[in-house]
């Protein structure tokens, strides 16, 4: 039941993300990197291609 609500949290937050990161690169690196957990940087970088 997690795994689902990350997912469509993710999923929801892609778009503003790829806009901030695409306006910030440097923000976007620090909080890709404040980010521990493998599995969730995978699936949001995934998620952000998408966007």
């Amino acid at each position: 039941m997690k795994k689902i609500a990350i997912d469509d949290f993710l999923k929801k937050i892609a778009p503003v993300l790829k806009d901030r990161a695409e306006n910030d690169p440097k923000w976007y690196k620090e909080q890709l990197e404040r980010i521990q957990d493998k599995r969730l940087k995978s699936a949001l970088a995934s998620y952000l291609k998408e966007a």
